[in-house]
């Protein structure tokens, strides 16, 4: 595998999301990187108490 990327994100949190959408949009090659198998933004949240 020889693949280059414009960006390199690492995690996958919400912002790094949305930062990789955007930069995406504006047609750069965007590589997220997360340690775990899922994304960081799709973990449910407990309520505030």
């Amino acid at each position: 595998m020889n693949e280059s990327f414009d960006f390199v994100i690492i995690g996958s949190g919400g912002g790094s999301l949305c930062a990789a959408l955007v930069l995406r949009r504006a047609g750069k090659r965007v590589l997220v990187l997360e340690k775990k198998r899922t994304c960081s933004a799709a973990l449910p949240r407990s309520p505030a108490a």
